[in-house]
């Protein structure tokens, strides 16, 4: 990929009439349409490398372009879509029958067949599959992860036809993440006779993947006895997204066992903002805690738009915008994890 770059010529043209003007025009501010047209060629390679994610008719996420063959990664915890209410951890859910997903990429072409190929609950992204061929996948960064105050572009609000982007600079070190994020195994319980049962498993959820079924009673975790719902549950409250719980069970009249890898509990629908600054933010992302190591940018957006890429001004990729943490900030899973996080699930689907 040829290199993009801009110079002080973004200025050009940007000036103010009048001393002591207190505020610029709104075609002229950060994220202002005069402003984003010096972006032209990085609106471009978003518009390319970047998929649009429906749950219906609902767009849900971005995704990032990973292969010609439709390979696609995208913020695995959006997808269950704003309507659904979040299981609480170790009790049933109330869900409601999800429409399909489908994928729009390039000027609008739809693909209808969309495959959740697998889950990496660790870093909260999904790979996903479409039968296509000769799309444009991203191309990584290969200098060190920008440094404070590098402009970044990421997609903005878009239609069907065209992505619109939004600007924004590296606003922070690259870290690690913590936080509450409860994680759930994706199961109902029942106690029954001093014993805990699996009244009902989720589809799609970490224990169904581990081979746990209803009627199977657990009788330990990790190295736990159990025997009550509040006793597992407070082995899953010493768990981050992605960690490993052993589980034994007994089926029919033998003993098994199983490793389940948790789930994060997103934040059910209609959840109330918890702190003064989540009031001011909008709608934030369900999941913005617990990542081994994120890049922070002040990119301006909203849930929906998590998912794609953050590329430089070489429309080079340099992360997954992964949550929207708060008014301020902005996460993105770095280029050389998201790089291994794929390889991994490639090699594991």
């Amino acid at each position: 990929m040829k290199g993009i770059f801009i110079t002080c010529s973004v200025c050009a043209g940007l000036t103010v009439s009048g001393l002591g003007q207190e505020s610029l025009d709104s075609n002229l501010r950060i994220n202002g349409k005069r402003t984003l047209e010096v972006f032209s060629p990085q609106q471009e390679v978003i518009q390319n490398i970047s998929a649009l994610v429906y749950r219906g008719y609902k767009r849900v996420a971005y995704g990032v372009i990973m292969s010609e063959d439709g390979y696609i990664l995208t913020k695995a915890s959006e997808l269950e879509g704003r309507s659904v209410l979040a299981e609480a951890s170790g009790e049933e859910s109330e869900i409601k029958p999800l429409p399909p997903l489908t994928i729009r990429i390039g000027d609008g072409v739809l693909y209808e067949d969309v495959k959740v190929v697998k889950v990496d609950a660790r870093w909260d992204i999904a790979l996903l599959k479409v039968e296509a061929s000769g799309l444009t996948p991203v191309q990584f960064v290969e200098d060190p992860e920008p440094s404070h105050g590098s402009v970044v572009i990421a997609n903005g609000a878009s239609s069907r036809h065209l992505r619109r982007i939004k600007m924004g600079v590296v606003s922070a070190h690259t870290r690690k993440i913590t936080g509450p994020t409860l994680v759930v195994m994706g199961v109902g319980l029942e106690e029954k006779d001093g014993k805990l049962f699996i009244k009902s498993v989720t589809k799609d959820g970490a224990a169904n993947e581990a081979g746990l079924r209803a009627e199977d009673q657990i009788i330990q975790a990790d190295e736990t006895p159990v025997a009550k719902r509040d006793e597992l549950i407070e082995v899953l409250m010493l768990k981050n997204p992605g960690d490993e719980l052993k589980v034994k069970y007994i089926r029919g009249d033998k003993k098994a066992s199983c490793v389940v890898r948790v789930m994060a509990r997103p934040i059910a629908n209609g959840a109330a903002p918890v702190n003064r600054n989540d009031s001011m933010s909008g709608r934030f992302s369900r999941r913005r805690d617990s990542f081994p190591r994120v890049m922070q940018v002040d990119v301006s957006m909203d849930d929906r738009s998590c998912g794609g890429p953050l590329i430089n001004l070489s429309g080079q990729c340099v992360g997954l915008v992964i949550a929207r943490a708060n008014r301020a900030e902005t996460f993105a899973v770095p280029a050389e994890e998201l790089k291994e996080v794929y390889k991994n699930l490639m090699e594991n689907k």
